[in-house]
């Protein structure tokens, strides 16, 4: 046999847990691997939106496969031999008000004191001796910040002998299924595994089978990343708990074996399944965290992992698949996208690496669709928003903490939860931020000065309400993350046209963030206002009225505004930020023909940092756009600039950012870059190294190119690049209530189907419009006044659906047919 049977006792388990790291734990109990031969060549799978390939994973970033439900993540290697389903649990973090540290939410008492001499020294062009002080006493504390923390693995030992040949071997993930399968052939069985992340039940899932009976033989074997826990088995149930020496959370998962034939026998931390037919093994997790201001702590976990996985194990795996498909689908299934591309019948890690040379749409259609499948699985109702790796971390120090970054990096993560039709994911982020309001005042008044109304949040924070700015001024500076952040939230509103949802949760945030900048905003010498001191976001220099505090506050401001308009409440309040927003100082364009970052002309042309933090007007923002020509051409110059490349999220931010200057050439260049340069061979993205807003970006940036509605018109196929001739796509959102379908053959629309939720007027552009036939759901012709020859406006009802054909203009050449 490859290894004999584990006997290991729960003493042991604890000591080598309290003595080594849990890397050493596993390579001190894992069986050795099997030589494993692979023959025969694995068929692409029938869905066309998976991810797959003929090899197992054997590293985590790059190569295993992502399952979740937004609360519990999983990444799936695929070994035959030796098994491993890496997991999370979202609530699961260090740090906070119960760790071992003096946690004040990262704030630190008397830095409001230093505004007026910062201000001062910066009035006085004493930038240096400014910084110095900025550094010294606005930064937050490093304390009790903690870390995501990696739950474990599941380890499945498989009984197989030294040498094992193989063949149609293929690991795949199911997009439209949000199903990882595994399948091979061995000794003429066929083995199939398939593995999710159940929503409604809040179980992972994993399902074992074989072509005949009596051939499943394994040891199934938990293990946790945490120093001190526990492993237990008894009977059917494997659970792992125990407590974060760091801040005393109290953690546990619970797994349930289900055998279908054969038999079970635990034991001391690990439960061998022997000549099953099948086997159908259900774990939940949970923390006794609670997004609860000021003590975030919430009810034992035991309960709620044991209630999931009796509720689930009481079904049956098809029932339990069943109701997943029907979450699920419900979500992904609104949305499909067609460049008219066939199949690839190479697994996904090949087509990757020939899109340098071969572009293939199929792969820009996957990676679309992926960003959707990868916002689904990490953003659920209930739990926390995604953060900087959604939900899906294998260390205990990741980058950056995995935390949740204001300055881009979070807002990002949701760019497409409007437009690509899930707002439902938009949920836990509006949820967090109000959580941050109550911590969000302390920080306003500790390090801002602002009282009596406003709330702060600055770079990064963690799920127990660090508000402060960060420790390093250059990286933690960040007041107008809130304006930001509310951008996001406006859109919700934007899009669904809720005035319940913006009258009892957006408004009330609009509102006390502008209060925010109301009393934070200072007169400049010009007689503007300006945010001081600001930092260009992760640059710098220290300064005062940069282009990305003072576009955000005017971003703010209009939407605040709007929304009080629709409302029709706070008239007083309205007309005072009208007149606070008419004095910000403005958009620049500096002596080289760009957007300039800081109020004064220190822009360099050779700088192409990653942040290009002076065009959030332009995307996600819309003070600058195809009605402010100049502006817009003076964007166009900054990115040039700035130049293509650039890390995996600053990349998506460049495909949004072109396709808003309606540029779609340029903008699919850059994901074509993307592709090539900043994604890993599961498709995850890599800023360098794995951060997954650079996904979810590239996802909205491909929604921009073929649907905007920022302006109040429904512009379609605004920035459509030549790559992408004909093709479809049906579901995309618009602002005003509205979802479309749209066909085009040869660069030109022959299809436009436009639903109305909200009952609003629909008001489309798209060349030569005007002359086009609609009709409405029974195919009577509706009468529509044509504003000029691109623009034509009619009423529609809610729950009505709209087709205009007959659009006036020639197609393009068939790039397709031989010449």
């Amino acid at each position: 046999m490859l290894f004999p049977k584990i006997r290991i006792t729960t003493i042991g388990i604890l000591c080598v847990f309290v003595s080594a790291t849990s890397a050493l734990f596993l390579l001190s109990v894992q069986a050795r691997a099997a030589a494993v031969t692979y023959e025969g060549k694995a068929v692409a799978p029938e869905h066309k939106l998976s991810l797959w390939y003929d090899r197992p994973a054997t590293d985590w970033e790059n190569e295993a496969l992502p399952i979740g439900n937004g609360h519990i993540g999983g990444m799936v290697f695929g070994a035959v031999d030796h098994e491993r389903i890496q997991f999370n649990e979202k609530t699961l973090w260090t740090g906070g008000p119960n760790s071992t540290t003096d946690y004040r939410g990262g704030n630190r008492d008397g830095a409001a004191k230093h505004l007026s001499s910062i201000r001062s020294k910066l009035n006085a062009g004493n930038i240096g001796d400014a910084a110095q002080e900025a550094k010294s006493h606005l930064t937050g504390l490093n304390e009790g910040f903690g870390n995501y923390q990696n739950f474990g693995d599941i380890h499945l030992d498989f009984k197989l002998p030294d040498n094992v040949t193989v063949s149609e071997y293929r690991r795949e993930l199911d997009l439209e299924d949000a199903i990882a399968r595994i399948s091979y052939t061995y000794k003429g069985v066929d083995y199939l595994r398939e593995y999710f992340v159940s929503y409604p039940h809040n179980v992972m899932v994993m399902r074992l089978t074989a072509s005949q009976p009596g051939k499943l033989t394994l040891d199934v074997r938990p293990v946790s990343a945490q120093t001190g826990a526990s492993v237990t088995a008894s009977g059917n149930t494997i659970v792992v708990k125990g407590r974060l020496s760091n801040n005393g959370m109290k953690y546990e998962s619970r797994m349930k074996l289900v055998s279908e034939g054969g038999s079970l026998a635990a034991g001391k931390g690990f439960i061998t399944v022997d000549a099953a037919d099948a086997l159908t093994i259900i774990m939940s997790a949970g923390t006794d965290y609670a997004n609860q201001y000021p003590t975030y702590k919430g009810a034992d976990p035991q309960r709620r992992a044991m209630n999931a996985v009796n509720t689930a194990s009481g079904i049956t795996y098809s029932g339990l698949k069943a109701v997943h498909l029907n979450d699920y689908q419900a979500l992904f299934n609104r949305v499909s996208l067609n460049f008219n591309s066939t199949q690839p019948q190479i697994p996904t890690d090949q087509l990757l690496e020939s899109y340098a040379s071969a572009p293939d749409n199929s792969l820009e259609t996957l990676m679309f669709q992926y960003g959707r499948y990868l916002l689904i699985s990490s953003s659920r109702a209930g739990s926390l928003p995604a953060n900087l790796q959604g939900v899906w971390n294998n260390s205990n120090e990741p980058p950056w903490t995995s935390d949740y970054h204001f300055n881009v990096n979070l807002q990002m993560n949701y760019w497409p939860a409007q437009v690509a039709n899930l707002s439902e994911t938009m949920v836990p982020l509006l949820d967090y931020v109000e959580s941050l309001v109550k911590p969000g005042r302390t920080t306003a008044e500790k390090h801002y000065g602002v009282t009596g109304g406003g709330w702060s949040v600055n770079t990064m924070n963690n799920p127990f309400g660090f508000t402060a700015p960060g420790w390093n001024f250059n990286w933690g500076w960040a007041p107008s993350a809130n304006a930001f952040i509310m951008n996001n939230l406006w859109e919700a509103y934007a899009f669904s046209g809720d005035v319940t949802m913006l009258n009892d949760r957006i408004y009330p945030l609009l509102k006390e963030t502008s209060q925010f900048w109301t009393k934070l905003l200072v007169e400049d010498a010009d007689g503007t206002l300006v945010s001081s001191p600001c930092y260009s976001p992760e640059q710098g220099t220290i300064s005062k009225g940069c282009a990305f505090d003072q576009q955000l506050v005017w971003d703010l401001f209009a939407n605040t505004i709007k929304a009080s308009t629709i409302l029709n409440i706070d008239a007083a309040f309205r007309e005072e930020l009208q007149a606070k927003r008419d004095q910000l100082s403005p958009i620049e364009i500096g002596r080289y023909g760009q957007i300039q970052e800081w109020k004064e002309d220190i822009d360099d042309p050779e700088n192409t940092h990653r942040h290009i933090s002076q065009l959030v007007a332009l995307y996600p923002g819309k003070q600058i756009n195809k009605h402010t020509p100049e502006w817009l051409d003076a964007a166009r110059t900054t990115l040039l600039h700035r130049g293509d490349g650039g890390t995996g999220w600053s990349r998506a931010n460049k495909i949004n950012l072109w396709a808003r200057l309606l540029d779609g050439d340029h903008a699919h260049a850059i994901l074509g870059g993307q592709i090539t340069g900043s994604t890993l061979k599961n498709l995850l993205d890599t800023h360098p190294p794995f951060q997954i807003d650079g996904n979810f970006g590239l996802t909205s940036g491909m929604a921009e190119m073929l649907i905007q509605s920022h302006l109040g018109t429904i512009d379609v196929l605004p920035a459509l690049p030549s790559a992408w001739p004909s093709g479809s796509f049906s579901g995309l959102r618009a602002r005003g209530g509205f979802t479309l379908d749209v066909a085009w053959d040869r660069a030109r629309v022959q299809t436009i189907a436009i639903t109305s939720t909200a009952g609003n007027r629909a008001k489309l552009f798209y060349s030569h419009i005007n002359g086009a036939v609609v009709t409405d759901n029974m195919g009577k012709v509706v009468n529509y006044t044509a504003v000029n020859a691109g623009q034509i406006e009619f009423d529609t009802q809610a729950g009505k659906t709209y087709t205009v054909t007959g659009i006036p203009g020639e197609r393009g050449p068939d790039l397709n047919s031989e010449t």
